[in-house]
């Protein structure tokens, strides 16, 4: 709701026109406040501001968002690319049975297999593997899977999976295994 999309000059703004990504590709006239339902002026022109509120932001609002100011006769255009996060599920954790424990940790001399999954996020989550609070070598690491699964409401949402493959040695005894899940919506 209300998301607020404002273009800044350091002079006092002559014109300004907005482009907004959707379906429309029409340039908006933000000067003589000619903007469709749900789009509101916001700024003041004499203090170099120009924009407009989204009164919601829906998919088809993902995409560039384009600002076009005429200072002193001099055009002027920059541009924003809006996107939408969403914060995955929560994370999955999937150790092989085969793998033996001791006391809540892993036990020496044996193979380790496990997966992470991290699902329904935009953009994708991005994994890290760790043993005992230590980045695990990327070499005991599979290639990550990815597929994206569309919604109800045509967000396109991603997963993302992987496995690990790890001898255990004897000083890894006892150690936990975690895999933590890092993305921009936390």
């Amino acid at each position: 709701r209300n998301l607020d999309l404002l273009c800044r000059a350091d002079k006092p703004i002559d014109q300004c026109n907005v482009r907004l990504p959707g379906p429309s590709t029409d340039t908006l006239d933000v000067t003589a406040n000619v903007l469709p339902s749900g789009v509101k002026r916001i700024g003041d022109f004499s203090r170099g501001e120009c924009g407009v509120r989204l009164a919601t932001f829906t998919n088809e609002r993902i995409g560039k968002f384009v600002c076009i100011v005429t200072i002193d006769g001099q055009q002027f255009e920059s541009a924003i690319e809006l996107r939408k996060r969403v914060p995955p599920r929560p994370t999955e954790l999937k150790i092989a049975k085969a793998t033996a424990l001791i006391d809540g940790g892993l036990r020496a001399n044996q193979l380790l297999k496990a997966r992470c999954i991290s699902r329904n996020g935009l953009p994708v989550a991005n994994l890290t593997w760790l043993l005992d609070g230590k980045p695990i070598d990327e070499s005991a690491l599979k290639p990550a899977q990815i597929t994206t699964e569309e919604q109800q409401d045509g967000t396109s949402l991603e997963t993302i999976q992987q496995e690990v493959h790890l001898y255990v040695t004897p000083a890894e005894n006892g150690q936990t295994l975690e895999c933590v899940t890092n993305h921009p919506a936390f």
